[in-house]
């Protein structure tokens, strides 16, 4: 793991103890609510719909196709390690069971709050462009900027405690870590492109 991403997935991870254990979770989420406006709650909407996995799977497939011919390892590497990272979280939901702040939800949501399905999924993803495209910078400054809006957006809705979007990011930090350790040296290949010769 990056020095710097582990940097990242630490404080993801503690800040999803402090909160949990502590006032602050519901504390903050009362904060954020008393900065609602329609135009922003119109903009936290539409991230989080992107956010879906009904949005996230043809996505995914188009990247597929574009990328199949040209860096197959790529192509592949990005829509099963979302599929991967959003069904953990389904499980971990199953087995953790936290409910959902009931607080002031905009949005509603039927199954459980930890983790947040949308942070794991979505940093998944995102981080997975970031990491398979160095050279463009454009790119990988809007993933980073995507994997913020869509977990402050889960909290602005009130659907998610902000523990459950930390946890969440960590979570799927450490899985997109894993693999990307275990297919870089594939990558780094001159044949990793995958475009037979």
């Amino acid at each position: 793991m990056s020095k710097r991403m582990m940097i990242v997935t630490v404080i993801m991870a503690a800040l999803t103890a402090v909160f949990w254990a502590s006032f602050l979770d519901e504390s903050i989420s009362r904060l954020i609510y008393q900065w609602r406006l329609p135009a922003l709650t119109s903009l936290m909407k539409a991230v989080s719909w992107i956010g879906y996995v009904y949005f996230l799977v043809p996505v995914n497939l188009l990247i597929l196709i574009l990328l199949f011919r040209s860096n197959r390892l790529k192509a592949v590497t990005i829509p099963v390690g979302t599929l991967v990272v959003w069904q953990f979280s389904e499980l971990l939901k199953k087995i953790i069971q936290r409910p959902r702040p009931d607080i002031s939800p905009i949005a509603h949501e039927t199954s459980y709050a930890f983790p947040s399905g949308h942070a794991m999924s979505n940093t998944a993803f995102y981080m997975l462009l970031f990491l398979l495209t160095p050279d463009n910078k454009q790119l990988q400054y809007f993933s980073i900027g995507m994997i913020v809006m869509m977990n402050f957006s889960r909290v602005y809705l009130g659907v998610h405690w902000p523990s459950d979007v930390f946890g969440g990011t960590a979570i799927a930090l450490i899985i997109v870590q894993l693999i990307y350790q275990l297919i870089k040296k594939r990558l780094q290949e001159p044949s990793s492109s995958g475009i037979d010769e």
